[in-house]
């Protein structure tokens, strides 16, 4: 016999203060970007890195909510299983490391104003998605 698998949708797991704290953050890189990147061209660059930021990190969240569904929904059966998901979770950590830390080193490289887009975009981009999360889960939940 085949099981089925009932869909469930993930679940924020997170206070609403965090959320409170993200939309701050996210208003805040907003309104410094505007104050301080004053060119269109410049602007331009920020609204889509950031619109690429909070793609690609919502998507992850996504992913990383549903392996954690499944992971609950199921109970592994041997300690095998559990190795090859603690090198992907150590493989996301250090990609998102890498992603962090690589505006710091390219500063010697990049001009100023490419080099404080990347670092305002990661942190708007950030913020957004987990608005953009938390609205996803309430909405799948009701």
């Amino acid at each position: 016999m085949r099981k089925t698998m009932t869909k469930r949708s993930p679940k924020y797991t997170h206070s609403t203060k965090r959320v409170y704290l993200n939309v701050t953050t996210a208003v805040l890189s907003i309104i410094m970007a505007i104050t301080l990147l004053g060119e269109p061209l410049s602007l331009g660059y920020y609204v889509v890195s950031t619109s690429l930021v909070a793609m690609i990190v919502f998507a992850l969240k996504i992913r990383l909510a549903n392996m954690n569904l499944a992971e609950s929904q199921e109970s592994p059966s041997s300690d095998q299983e559990s190795t090859p998901r603690k090198r992907v979770i150590a493989l996301f950590f250090l990609t998102v490391l890498a992603i962090i830390a690589s505006p710091f080193l390219l500063a010697g490289f990049l001009p100023p104003t490419i080099w404080f887009i990347v670092i305002v975009s990661l942190a708007s981009g950030i913020s957004i998605s987990e608005l953009i999360f938390f609205i996803y889960c309430k909405k799948m939940v009701s």
